[in-house]
């Protein structure tokens, strides 16, 4: 996403963001500890639990191609409309709902710092590709699934919950950690399953520690984002962001 500010003062932000299938995505605009403009994630709500959207929000339909479930789709084809949309910004929210393969997504972006509505026409060029893509898991989209250290599958839910037990069992925090470490060092985890771990701890370093240890071990890393509403401050967030960004894979 990138965010051009009015103010020509005030820098670009470019930054790449998790949108979830099936989920609104909310995102902030917000000063950061610097002085920066930001953009934070916020929350997200299923589509199913959300009230129908405002007449003025944009929609803008991705493409059309239904999910892959596990069919090896090969050769492309490519078709160009052109057309004409009328976007209206409404005071500090801009709401856009995008339709991947059939499943809607929608992200809103809201900005402490706009003012006044606006209404503007344009004429938009929209290409729709399809490429080689490889599905290999039941709603793939295709492409090839993001994993690190050749993590596809998490623990099991028993497992998963065994090893909970037995951290929390350990009186100090730092046996607690111990044994987390141990735990990751030897499986696979979802983001969720991380997220769990790091609320059996009290202490906002010892939470970060897992978020960290754990990311090469994660299944679904592009859902790391999740993990930032378990820390209390905002330089936790920025920290393990910054580590993400050193040693993604």
């Amino acid at each position: 996403m990138k965010i051009i500010f009015d103010n020509p003062n005030i820098p670009d932000i470019d930054k790449n963001i998790a949108i979830v299938l099936g989920e609104e995505v909310t995102y902030n605009i917000r000063k950061n500890k610097k002085g920066e403009y930001i953009l934070a994630y916020f929350s997200q709500t299923p589509l199913a639990q959300l009230p129908p959207p405002p007449p003025n929000q944009t929609t803008i339909v991705y493409t059309q191609i239904p999910p892959n479930d596990g069919v090896v789709t090969r050769g492309g084809t490519s078709t160009t409309t052109t057309t004409t949309t009328t976007v209206v910004e409404t005071p500090n929210t801009v709401g856009t709902n995008i339709n991947v393969g059939g499943l809607g997504v929608n992200v809103t972006i809201t900005d402490n710092m706009m003012g006044g509505s606006t209404t503007t026409t344009y004429s938009q060029t929209t290409t729709t590709t399809t490429i080689i893509t490889e599905g290999n898991m039941t709603g793939n989209m295709g492409g090839t699934v993001v994993t690190t250290q050749g993590c596809v599958y998490p623990m099991g839910t028993s497992d998963f919950n065994a090893a909970k037990t037995s951290i929390s069992s350990k009186s100090f925090e730092d046996s607690k950690v111990t044994v987390a470490k141990q735990v990751i060092d030897a499986n696979c985890l979802s983001t969720r399953q991380v997220k769990e771990i790091m609320q059996l701890m009290t202490f906002e370093e010892n939470k970060l520690t897992i978020a960290k240890y754990a990311y090469n071990k994660t299944t679904d890393p592009n859902n790391y984002f999740q993990l930032n509403d378990a820390f209390t401050f905002e330089s936790s967030i920025d920290e393990l962001n910054a580590y993400i960004n050193a040693n993604r894979r």
